[in-house]
């Protein structure tokens, strides 16, 4: 079956690796798990009136957050808001007129951010961005704790992004977390800053649901929470891409990247992805993807068909 990640609060798309407008298909069915009541069903012998460019709502679920689109190819079922209840198989059903039913299987795994990062005493004991005052010459343990899924890796810095401590562990309450002692405190611990890195999250920001093939086309990837900077890298396909700008947020936890590229007509289908990783923790890369839908502006006619008059209506807004 095939698989796809999502972040909580972001927008997920299921392919069904089918097309609905085949003149062989009469049903498409989909379900939550293997059994159970339907999310939708698309009778297409009752949808003369369906064009490619249907976003259908859904008439068996409840949830608003569930429609089907088929604008994309191929058509998918998306989510809105993805939570991590979420997370589970989904099964397309699709009966044709004369071939056989097929059901394809896609599972959703649902990645949760931490919410937090806690930073405590050894009683427990929260501090607030100041910890003291201390006695000089006594020790210091000072833990950090975060909840997420996967578990995050939870690392200790200083504000030189010098790493203290990359030692974490998990806890029976399924909290990353990780102790540091500092010994013997002295006068040249005074205003000492701390970093307690908490973990990656990158999502694509692209405003533009259809493109079209030779003309420019802009996407931005946002990272979320990496200390020191994180490594973004655009790929289409196996393919990297180097037309990219960067800038990062004033208090160096937003880094953002803006790929500008020219779709062609063999792109359509392929997915674009943003990876990102912290180049100071080892398998901390993670990555976003869409699926490009990249449409030509030119009509093309099978060896079947004769072009008897064509007719090209352009708007514009008035400015």
């Amino acid at each position: 079956f095939a698989e796809v990640t999502s972040v909580v609060g972001a927008k997920s798309s299921l392919p069904c690796n089918t097309s609905i407008w085949s003149a062989d298909v009469s049903l498409v069915i989909w379900y939550r798990g293997i059994t159970g009541k339907p999310l939708y069903t698309l009778d297409t012998r009752r949808s003369s009136a369906i064009t490619a460019s249907d976003n259908i709502a859904s008439e068996e679920s409840d949830d608003t957050r569930f429609t089907f689109d088929t604008s994309i190819e191929p058509p998918s079922l998306v989510i809105d808001a993805v939570n991590e209840e979420d997370e589970g198989e989904y099964r397309c059903r699709i009966d044709y007129r004369v071939s056989r039913t097929r059901n394809y299987v896609i599972r959703l795994h649902v990645l949760v951010p931490p919410k937090e990062v806690i930073i405590m005493d050894e009683k427990g004991r929260r501090f607030d961005k100041i910890v003291g005052p201390i006695d000089e010459g006594s020790d210091l343990i000072v833990i950090c704790e975060a909840y997420g899924k996967p578990q995050p890796s939870v690392t200790w810095w200083t504000s030189d992004k010098t790493v203290l401590d990359d030692s974490y562990s998990i806890t029976v309450q399924g909290a990353s977390r990780n102790e540091y002692r500092l010994y013997s405190l002295n006068r040249s611990s005074l205003m000492l800053e701390l970093t307690c890195l908490r973990p990656l999250e990158v999502k694509i920001i692209s405003t533009q649901n259809a493109l079209s093939s030779g003309r420019q086309a802009s996407f931005e990837c946002q990272s979320f929470g990496s200390r020191p900077r994180p490594l973004i890298n655009w790929w289409i396909g196996s393919i990297p891409m180097i037309d990219i700008q960067e800038t990062i947020s004033n208090d160096g936890n937003l880094s953002t990247s803006v790929l500008s590229f020219t779709p062609s007509r063999e792109d359509n289908g392929k997915h674009i992805s943003c990876r990102v990783e912290n180049p100071a923790i080892e398998h901390s890369a993670i990555e976003d993807k869409i699926q490009l839908n990249a449409k030509s502006d030119f009509l093309e006619l099978d060896e079947h068909m004769k072009l008897a008059k064509c007719q090209v209506i352009y708007t514009a807004n008035d400015e």
